[in-house]
């Protein structure tokens, strides 16, 4: 997790996916999450953006693997509450609005979904 100083580093970042495909396995990790704080919106709020390299995910809309341990993280460190707003997709033209409840060290992830693609998948066997 990459705290950046505001949305608009967030936005700009421009993830060198070949680097971190090199870099991310010797850290053990696979992706990387940036987020920066955002003090003009009226609840917490985080904006956030994910890539995931190593899995050949170029960008993701919505991580909710990442915005638990996100919420978790900026609640420890006083920086939000037992509730936390992630924003994310604005790159891709595809935001989402992923609500984080945290009780105890338990994150709870809700939200909605929009279906972006349906398929099928044969196993041989």
């Amino acid at each position: 997790m990459a705290g950046l100083r505001s949305r608009d580093v967030v936005e700009a970042a421009r993830p060198d996916a070949a680097r971190l495909r090199a870099l991310l396995p010797d850290a053990g990790g696979q992706g990387v999450s940036l987020y920066a704080l955002d003090p003009a919106e009226p609840e917490a709020a985080v904006h956030a953006r994910f890539v995931n390299p190593v899995a050949g995910i170029t960008e993701d809309p919505a991580t909710g693997s990442a915005a638990g341990p996100l919420a978790c993280l900026l609640r420890r460190h006083g920086r939000a509450g037992d509730q936390l707003a992630v924003v994310q997709g604005h790159a891709l033209g595809r935001p989402s609005h992923i609500r984080v409840t945290v009780t105890g060290d338990t994150p709870r992830i809700t939200g909605r979904a929009t279906l972006a693609a349906t398929g099928e998948l044969n196993l041989p066997g």
